[in-house]
């Protein structure tokens, strides 16, 4: 097959950046990659608006993630990423196309880095994580890692309610530092969710965790079958998970060595353009704290 050409994701992304001085700092770099190759085809796709707050006073960053659930793999992306690469594609065969800014504006201000995407290997019992890399240099390799399908304790509540026109049954878990309640439709019978989230008799269409930073709503469900690609990085740092929790919390702590890894950073304001010279840190607040 033939190589793609990685400038696709670059004016985009760049836009975002300079537009609010918390989503820069929260942007996780994509990926380019050289190769796909087709793993599965879908039965279900579903649609969720995924948001996350620095605190409870906060406006939210958001974007949208796709679930692709076949009998071999589900795959969860961010739409950004998703859209980018179907660009990709379309571009081998027409040369010199690039993704609508209005249209990817449509999924959201921000993918948050530590998601990119998760590919859930369903014979395996295992996933596969792929994160964006924080760092602003030219070469925007993904920080990959591979765990056991996590196994979750499930509280079951008496709480229903309709989510995406489907009713649901509501439980609730605690899973790596965190408490989440979640929604999920017995009528839709697919051991799944957004993130990690896995384990009851029906999809889960909402997840929110109790301190309300993180949550996952669906808000479209269609039957479409679709094929389900794998990109294939051009380069790619494969760590442990425990290892990506640790560069997550050194780039909060200490972002400029991270993010700039040895060249300036500007930032830009009512005063002009200006390089960052002091030292700062970002609320550190992970999906993940153990």
């Amino acid at each position: 097959m033939k190589h793609f050409l990685s400038i696709l994701f670059l004016t985009y992304f760049s836009c975002i950046s300079i537009s609010a001085q918390d989503r820069f700092f929260y942007l996780g770099q994509p990926y380019t990659y050289k190769d796909s190759v087709l793993l599965d085809h879908s039965h279900l796709n579903l649609i969720y608006r995924h948001e996350f707050r620095q605190n409870t006073m906060s406006q939210p960053m958001w974007s949208n993630i796709k679930i692709q659930i076949g009998k071999k793999v589900i795959k969860q992306m961010d739409m950004h990423i998703h859209i980018c690469n179907l660009w990709r594609k379309i571009s081998e065969e027409s040369p010199g196309i690039i993704p609508n800014k209005k249209e990817l504006a449509l999924y959201g201000d921000c993918n948050h880095p530590y998601f990119s995407e998760v590919i859930s290997f369903i014979k395996e019992d295992s996933i596969r994580v792929t994160c964006c890399n924080f760092l602003l240099a030219a070469n925007y390799s993904p920080l990959v890692y591979y765990e056991l399908t996590p196994k979750m304790d499930w509280i079951l509540l008496n709480d229903v309610d309709t989510v995406a026109g489907y009713s649901c049954k509501t439980a609730l878990t605690h899973f790596r530092g965190r408490v989440w309640k979640v929604w999920y439709a017995q009528e839709i019978p697919i051991m799944t969710g957004p993130w990690k989230l896995c384990g009851l008799p029906g999809v889960i269409l909402r997840a929110i965790d109790e301190e309300k930073t993180y949550s996952f709503e669906c808000t479209e469900i269609n039957t479409t079958p679709q094929l389900i690609y794998d990109y294939i990085p051009t380069t790619v740092k494969y760590i442990k998970r425990h290892q990506y929790l640790i560069y997550e919390q050194r780039y909060h702590k200490d972002p400029q060595s991270i993010r700039a890894d040895g060249i300036d950073i500007f930032k830009s304001d009512q005063e002009g353009v200006k390089k960052i010279d002091a030292p700062w840190q970002i609320l550190y607040s992970p999906i993940e704290f153990e």
